[in-house]
């Protein structure tokens, strides 16, 4: 999902199939600038589950990557709650695409819910 620009610093909102998710992050970064990003995620299904995120920096004039492992590693999290996942990066040279993938345990493995993305110049 292309993530749209949302005022008070949400950067994207999307909905998978047990999850919603929202990015806060800054749209734009002077190169160097250490960039803070939370993903929270709601647990839309009715069971209780163990979710986890990770990400990836793709430099968009480049196409180089760089994955990131938000903390904590993953969450229980009650039907209808919200929990938060951290992570960081510093800004390179050029405009990002900040990449961010949520999946659930469903007792045997996780399994890819969500892929939201949301462009930093």
């Amino acid at each position: 999902m292309k993530a749209t620009i949302f005022p008070q610093g949400i950067s994207a909102i999307a909905a998978g199939y047990v999850t919603d998710t929202t990015i806060y992050c800054p749209s734009s970064a002077e190169a160097g600038a250490l960039i803070d990003v939370e993903i929270v995620v709601t647990n839309i299904s009715s069971e209780t589950l163990a979710i986890t995120t990770t990400g990836l920096v793709e430099e968009i004039q480049t196409g180089v990557t760089n994955p990131l492992y938000p903390s904590p590693d993953y969450i229980w999290i009650d039907p209808g709650s919200t929990a938060s996942f951290t992570t960081s990066f510093i800004m390179p040279p050029s405009d990002v695409r900040y990449w961010n993938f949520v999946f659930y345990w469903d007792g045997a493995e996780f399994i890819q819910d969500l892929v939201t993305y949301v462009d930093i110049a």
